[in-house]
């Protein structure tokens, strides 16, 4: 838990991986050039060990609603990037969001793996951005932009388990 970012990113390089990259679907709202290139940069940090699928590296013309449907079912994790906008969206069933929350609840309801599921608290507190099908599930709080490194470190450790 110690480690530096730089320190984990040396140790991940040598490791041998003798098995593939886990598939990470990360699931957010389209908001602010802020907060979309915030995603962007959780993205590609965590694409240096994981296979990420997030919607913004698609190709133009590609089909969004297939896209949801199969990187949330064969996603070894979800990452929710949560926002108040984000459980708006969620709870009211609107726009991708909306979409998605219809696909995570499936497959959060069919298959009980709940630990699949990561929150990530983006800002405000948990009781403003939980979507209500997240109960009182454990998150990340990732409010905090000085502790960025500290907080992607610990994501990693916990998406290699």
């Amino acid at each position: 838990m110690g480690e530096t970012y730089a320190q984990t990113l040396r140790l991940c390089f040598r490791q041998k991986w003798n098995h593939e990259k886990k598939t990470i679907f990360i699931t957010y709202s389209w908001e602010s050039e802020i907060h979309n290139q915030w995603v962007k940069k959780l993205s590609d940090d965590l694409a240096k060990w994981f296979d990420v699928r997030i919607d913004s590296r698609l190709p133009l013309g590609a089909d969004l609603n297939v896209f949801m449907e199969q990187s949330i079912t064969k996603a070894d994790k979800v990452l929710l990037i949560l926002t108040k906008e984000y459980k708006r969206r969620a709870d009211s069933r609107l726009n991708g969001v909306g979409y998605e929350t219809n696909v995570i609840t499936d497959n959060y309801t069919s298959s009980q793996n709940t630990l699949k599921f990561i929150p990530i608290i983006r800002e405000a507190s948990k009781s403003e951005v939980y979507p209500i099908y997240l109960g009182n599930k454990l998150g990340l709080d990732m409010t905090d932009d000085q502790s960025y490194n500290s907080n992607l470190n610990t994501l990693i450790e916990n998406l290699r388990k």
